[in-house]
This record gives C-alpha cells, sequence and structure tokens, in this order.
C-alpha cells in the first residue's frame, strides 16, 4: 500500500480553512475537470468529478465538524486515476490564527509507477491546500468589502446588506421593518425594489471592471414587477450577461423569504477609458 502525506501551513483560521476543504460539493469546475455532480448529503454523499479523461466518483466516508476532519474514497473501477483501493483523510489543525491542514492518501498504484502515481496524488493535495488559501483571501476580501457596503449611509437607511459578491455576481438582502417604505398590501415600495437593482447591479459589475475603465454611472435601469413583494427578508441578485470596453448588461432578480420571483431588471452600466 502506497502512501502519500502532505502536511503545510495556511494563516488563517482552522475553522474557515474547514469550511473550504470540507465542502464536499464545492469542488470547482476548470482545467481538467468539465463538471461536478453530488448526490446526496453528509457521510455517504456521492461526487462525481467529470474529467476530459472521464470521471473519478467519491464518497464521503466520515466528517466531523468539531474535530475539522473528513474522509472519502473512490468508488469507481473506470477512475482514469492510476490508483486502486484510495482512500483519503483530511485534517485541519487550529495553531490559533494559522492552522496546519494534514492530507493524507492510501492507494495502490494502477497502470503506472509507485513514483508517477504518488507526484500526480501529491499535486491534487498541494493544488487543493492552495485553492483553500487563495478562497480563504476572497473571503478576507469580501468581509472588508461587507465593512464598506454595509456601512455606506444610504444602505444603511433602506436596511440593506450585501450577502455575497464573486466574479460577475453580487447578491444583496433588506430586512424590511417599520422604517421600509411600503407599497399595496403592506408590500415594498416598488421604488425601493427598482433602488436595489441598481445597488445590486454595482455589487456585480465592477467585479469585471478592466484596469483601463473608469465607472461612469448607470446608463438605463428597467424593472418588472410580477407580484407584490412581501416578507421579512428580500433579495436581489445579479448576474453580468455582457462587459464590453463602454457598456456592461447586468440582470437582476429580486425574490422574497420563500424564493419566489417577484421582479426582475436589467441594467446597462457606463464606463470611460481610464
Amino acid at each position: 500500500m502506497t502512501v502519500v502525506k502532505v502536511i503545510e501551513n495556511i494563516d488563517g483560521s482552522a475553522e474557515d480553512v474547514f469550511s473550504i476543504l470540507g465542502d464536499f460539493a464545492g469542488v470547482e469546475t476548470g482545467g481538467p475537470i468539465t463538471s461536478v455532480e453530488i448526490e446526496g448529503e453528509g457521510v455517504g454523499a456521492v461526487r462525481t468529478i467529470n474529467t476530459v479523461n472521464g470521471r473519478v466518483i467519491e464518497r464521503l466516508d466520515e466528517y466531523d465538524e468539531n474535530l475539522m476532519t473528513f474522509s472519502y474514497s473512490i468508488i469507481n473501477d473506470d477512475c482514469p486515476l492510476p490508483v486502486a483501493g484510495y482512500s483519503s483523510k483530511v485534517e485541519v489543525i487550529s495553531n490559533g490564527k494559522s492552522c496546519t491542514v494534514s492530507w493524507i492518501g492510501t492507494f495502490e498504484p494502477k497502470g503506472a509507477d509507485e513514483e508517477t502515481t504518488s507526484r500526480i496524488i501529491n499535486g491534487i493535495y498541494t493544488g487543493g491546500i492552495q485553492r483553500a488559501r487563495s478562497k480563504l483571501g476572497d473571503l478576507q476580501d469580501f468581509a472588508d468589502y461587507k465593512v464598506g457596503f454595509d456601512n455606506q449611509p444610504l444602505h444603511k437607511t433602506l436596511g440593506i446588506t450585501v450577502v455575497s459578491r464573486s466574479k460577475g455576481r453580487g447578491k444583496i438582502v433588506l430586512l424590511k421593518d417599520e422604517n421600509t417604505p411600503g407599497g399595496i398590501g403592506g408590500s415594498v415600495h416598488a421604488g425601493i425594489l427598482a433602488a436595489m437593482v441598481d445597488i445590486v447591479m454595482l455589487v456585480a459589475v465592477l467585479t469585471e471592471k478592466k484596469e483601463n475603465q473608469t465607472p461612469a454611472g448607470t446608463a438605463d435601469l428597467s424593472i418588472n414587477y410580477l407580484r407584490q413583494t412581501h416578507g421579512k427578508h428580500i433579495y436581489a441578485e445579479a448576474k453580468v450577461v455582457k462587459i464590453g470596453r463602454q457598456l456592461a448588461t447586468v440582470h437582476v432578480e429580486i425574490t422574497d423569504d420563500e424564493g419566489t420571483l417577484c421582479a426582475f431588471g436589467q441594467t446597462l452600466y457606463a464606463f470611460r477609458a481610464a
């Protein structure tokens, strides 16, 4: 039996690192990975990682959030990786403000020598840890962004906070209270929903801004109201559909607590040369 062990330190909380590495459904597409499918939840869940060379089917065998450890195994014989009887265990150990990641795999080489196979598996582990570092940086960047966004006077007045922000996407939420301007039947005022379209559009579109572009403001905004918007939390989610040198097109959907689509909008945002 061959054993590959990778142990690395990460500057960041163990809880945050484990939330990234322990997300069994969080494998991202890109490179040789074309798509990922997940069946079930928790221990026993199965993920299928489709690659250009075939599929890797893995089962979550153990998961302990308190101990910050999980293990998984490959369960398909036609896996494109040169291994048989493969299992792996990941453990995140807190060192205060930093942590140590231990990633250990055991297997029998299949179709390749031990050195080649070990190098492939080692690359998977080191790559996974590096992606966790990158995501950890993204989390910190978002935390800093959220502080600035949530404390803007307009956002505080409306009761709007940012939920998520990634490349080409953004999501905000309005916490409805007695100060929220109301519409017919106690729904949220249509003007507030239109403002949410404009605000969340900016969250998303600025993630796509190029170095030679300077924001020039909203060029056009339209909104379609499908039904009255009720509930304690009103969400607006934006997606950049197209971006050019001077204009970006952004689609926005507004939903209520139950995920019901209440309105949708589209905006054009203008840029000028830097």
